[in-house]
């Protein structure tokens, strides 16, 4: 009988292993990639080397587009300015002749008093 209770205690006493989460371990990788010298002057090289790619891009897209027969973004720019302009201004001279419709709308119907078509037809029989 010892022996059958010898067995049982084995086979009830389980030992557990935690499984490693992978996303742990990732995470340790990365702080202790990132968190060294070596990572932050490789970032700053290839930093410096995407601005200047940038930049050099930029500039020969300016040469392009001022050799080019089409339009820069500053010429559509100012030509966008020069329409806002123009319909300012065209707004004004809108807004002045219904003004001066509006007087001369104004001066037809005084003309059309009764009082006003007597002493205008007075005033041309004496000058007759």
């Amino acid at each position: 009988m010892a022996e059958t209770n010898q067995t049982t205690s084995n086979t009830t006493s389980k030992t557990t292993t935690k499984t490693p989460d992978p996303m742990e371990i990732w995470s340790a990788i990365l702080d202790s990639t990132i968190s060294t010298d070596a990572y932050a002057q490789a970032m700053g090289k290839y930093l410096e080397g995407y601005l200047t790619l940038q930049e050099a891009l930029r500039q020969g897209g300016s040469k392009v587009t001022e050799n080019s027969p089409f339009p820069s973004r500053e010429d559509l720019t100012r030509l966008a300015a020069q329409v806002v302009a123009l319909e300012s201004k065209i707004d004004l001279i809108d807004d002045r002749l219904a003004e001066v419709a509006q007087g001369l709308n104004e001066l037809i119907e005084l003309v059309r008093r009764p009082e006003i078509v007597e002493r205008l037809a007075q005033a041309s029989n004496q000058t007759e």
